[in-house]
C-alpha cells in the first residue's frame, strides 16, 4: 500500500513537472517572432535558437538585434540545405537545452528563465565537458556566423566589409533573400 501511495505521489509530481515544463506553440511563436513557419525547426526550436543567439551575441544598443538580423531564421534556412543528420542534431540540441534546467532540478524550461539565468545556463554548458560543451559550441558558432554576416553588425566589430564586390546568389542565405521570402509569405 505504501508503494502504491508513493507511486501515486510520484506520478502526480511528474505530471506537475511536465505541465510546468510545457509551453504552447503561441508562447514559442511570441518568442520567435512573426513570419512564416520555420522550414526545419519547429516553433519551439526557433524560439530557443532566438534566445540562445540573443544571449551569446548580447547586442548592445548600437547593434542590431538578433531579431533584426533574423539570425535564428537564417539558421533555420541554412539547416534546410543541410543533411538530415545535421537537422536532427540541431533539433535534438535545442530540445535538450529547453529541458536542461529540469536536469538540475529547476522545473522551468530554458525559454522561461530570466535572461541572466539563461546566460548562466549557457556559461555552465561552455565550461562543462562532453555533450553540453559540444552543443554550446555548435550553437555559439551558428549564432555568431549568422549574426555577423549581416552587414549592419559590422560597425560593432570595426569591420568595413569585404575588399571585393559582393557576389549575389539569389538562392543563398543572405538576409535580403530571407526578408524577401518573408514578405511573399505574409
Amino acid at each position: 500500500m505504501v508503494a502504491g501511495v508513493a507511486g501515486g505521489v510520484l506520478a502526480a509530481a511528474g505530471g506537475t513537472i511536465a505541465l510546468r515544463m510545457s509551453r504552447s506553440e503561441a508562447d514559442y511563436r511570441a518568442i520567435a517572432g512573426d513570419g512564416s513557419p520555420p522550414l526545419v525547426l519547429n516553433w519551439k526550436g526557433l524560439a530557443v535558437m532566438s534566445l540562445v543567439a540573443n544571449r551569446i551575441i548580447a547586442p548592445t544598443a548600437d547593434m542590431p538585434s538578433v531579431q533584426e538580423t533574423m539570425t535564428a531564421r537564417r539558421i533555420d534556412l541554412e539547416l534546410s540545405y543541410g543533411s538530415a543528420k545535421l537537422q536532427s542534431d540541431m533539433k535534438a540540441s535545442l530540445g535538450y537545452l529547453e529541458i536542461l534546467p529540469a536536469l538540475s532540478g529547476d522545473v522551468r524550461p530554458f525559454s522561461t528563465l530570466p535572461a541572466d539565468e539563461q546566460t548562466d545556463t549557457l556559461r555552465s554548458m561552455s565550461a562543462s565537458a562532453g555533450a553540453d560543451r559540444a552543443i554550446y559550441m555548435a550553437l555559439k558558432f551558428f549564432s555568431g556566423l549568422f549574426y555577423y554576416t549581416d552587414d549592419r553588425s559590422w560597425p560593432s566589430i570595426d569591420y568595413v566589409g569585404p575588399s571585393v564586390p559582393e557576389k549575389v546568389f539569389e538562392g543563398g542565405n543572405r538576409i535580403a533573400n530571407l526578408a524577401l521570402n518573408q514578405e511573399v509569405v505574409q
